[in-house]
């Protein structure tokens, strides 16, 4: 509506195929006997297609400015929910316990500490990534940073959110040192 997002074929096409799939379903979800809980599944997954969609057509303009905006953002947010969960899962707030773990596993501002764990992923690759290719990035700063989101990270006892980033580490690695030139 304010010209911020410009859509190309393919992502008009991708619209497209989410709203066929979501009629589909939505008129498969009414033959249930209860088709509340599904049809609100299927109306969430509209609404994660079109922000998806939405937040692509958004980069689309002018991706590298756009991304590192998006993923900066993204990054504070993760940082305080890690924050939550570590003072949560250390009990340094009266009552943060009981708001922010579940089973003695932190969760910060999530509903579910695996959740929380598959977010910080790529919260802390980015971080990496920053790290490895931009040098203007005061090391204070990504320090602290990444001691939160890798607390969270542990605090979360997420043993696929483990897994992910340790295979994200070295994809991450990888790819940049192919891409280098020196």
């Amino acid at each position: 509506l304010l010209g911020l997002v410009s859509f190309g074929r393919f992502t008009l096409f991708q619209a497209c195929l989410w709203l066929a799939i979501t009629a589909a379903s939505l008129i498969a979800a009414a033959q249930l006997e209860a088709p509340g809980t599904a049809i609100k599944h299927q109306l969430v997954t509209l609404f994660l297609a079109a922000a998806a969609i939405t937040i692509a057509g958004y980069i689309r303009s002018f991706p590298e400015e756009r991304f590192h905006l998006i993923m900066a953002c993204f990054l504070i947010s993760m940082t305080c929910a890690a924050l939550f969960a570590i003072v949560g899962r250390l009990g340094l707030a009266p009552g943060a316990t009981e708001y922010f773990t579940s089973y003695g596993r932190g969760r910060g501002t999530f509903k579910d500490p695996n959740v929380l764990g598959a977010a910080l992923v790529p919260a802390l690759a980015y971080l990496c990534w920053m790290v490895m290719r931009r040098r203007q990035v005061p090391i204070v700063l990504v320090t602290a940073i990444g001691g939160m989101l890798t607390l969270g990270l542990f605090f979360s006892f997420s043993r696929g959110a483990w897994l992910a980033m340790a295979i994200c580490l070295v994809v991450l690695g990888v790819g940049i040192a192919i891409s280098s030139r020196r």
